[in-house]
């Protein structure tokens, strides 16, 4: 995190390099669904911020949540492992139209 707020251009850097962050298929495919009325018809880019900070929030705040819930690295490993399978469900349930 340092790192990327201290050298904001080799991140943006990397990123380029490597084809990643690349969000407008993403963002295509969730603007189609919004016009099909299967998604809600929330902000596509503070979306896929929500999205990033669920995925890197954990390792960020390894400390903390080992903390927290007093995990050993071991405990820590199922937590993420668990926090990935029940990820993409608590995404789409929150995207989808009731």
């Amino acid at each position: 995190m340092h790192e990327m707020v201290s050298h904001p251009e080799r991140v943006k850097r990397f990123f380029a390099s490597h084809s990643l962050l690349k969000p407008q298929k993403m963002l295509k495919q969730y603007r189609e669904g919004v016009s099909r009325g299967k998604y809600k018809d929330i902000d596509p880019e503070q979306f896929f911020v929500n999205l990033i900070s669920l995925c890197v929030f954990p390792f960020a705040a390894k400390p903390i949540i080992q903390t927290a819930f007093n995990l050993n690295d071991d405990a820590y490993m199922k937590f993420i492992l668990r926090r990935k399978e029940q990820l993409s469900d608590w995404i789409l349930h929150g995207m989808r139209k009731k």
